[in-house]
């Protein structure tokens, strides 16, 4: 028996939260368009440990630097706020 995983699309991250050492992602999908504006939508959620967190930031760091040398992406490098 072959295992099959389905992806979900989302939009990105409506709130993350912590309790008991869980980090809980509130996924959000865009439902409309209004006045020219995207309307999203909780659409599902992620959980994880705080140790699989830091992992997936550290892939995605890896995944955006490769993307940059391939020039998919450019950097965008914000100026400091002035106080």
């Amino acid at each position: 028996m072959e295992n099959m995983t389905a992806y979900s699309y989302v939009d990105g991250i409506g709130a993350i939260s912590l309790a008991d050492g869980v980090v809980r992602f509130d996924l959000m999908s865009i439902t409309s368009i209004q006045d020219g504006k995207a309307v999203a939508a909780r659409s599902g959620g992620l959980a994880m440990s705080l140790p699989a967190m830091i992992k997936v930031h550290d892939q995605l760091g890896q995944m955006i630097n490769e993307l940059v040398q391939k020039g998919v992406l450019q950097k965008n490098e914000q100026p400091p706020k002035a106080a």
